[in-house]
């Protein structure tokens, strides 16, 4: 299966589509990124589309097994609505979660100012802990 999406005005996904990858061969049997624009435009209207990859994130590929493996990844993170459309680093990237957090421009994931303290508790982030006090931030959840 392929995945395409469509943009808004904004650069901001607003549908993802499954398309059975036969629909996006061209004439050589080859999938081909056109013919899957083509494909979208005339069965889902005129817009802006976009192939994406389900086996990317942060600018990495997974197999089908979940583990990241030798593939190559594809506009650095799949898609969702939401989503928005970088074209300077040719990928897709969420909204920004938090004003303190930067966008790494590789991965294209947001990262906190301060780094996560430790994987054996769960935490959350606390915008204005962190404005307040730029040495904290990541609060731990009570459980």
């Amino acid at each position: 299966m392929a995945h395409f999406v469509k943009l808004n005005s904004q650069s901001i996904v607003e549908a993802v589509y499954v398309i059975a990858n036969n629909e996006i061969l061209d004439e050589d049997g080859n999938e081909d990124e056109a013919t899957g624009v083509n494909f979208c435009k005339r069965h889902f209207g005129s817009g802006t589309y976009l192939q994406t990859s389900f086996n990317t994130f942060e600018n990495k590929h997974y197999g089908e097994d979940g583990f990241e493996d030798e593939g190559t990844p594809f506009r650095k993170n799949y898609a969702s609505v939401g989503f928005i459309w970088d074209a300077a680093n040719n990928g897709f990237h969420e909204p920004q979660p938090y004003a303190s957090w930067t966008l790494d421009t590789n991965s294209l994931a947001w990262e906190a100012p301060i780094l996560f303290p430790k994987y054996d508790k769960d935490y959350w982030w606390d915008e204005d802990a962190y404005q307040e006090d730029n040495t904290t931030g990541w609060v731990e959840i009570e459980i």
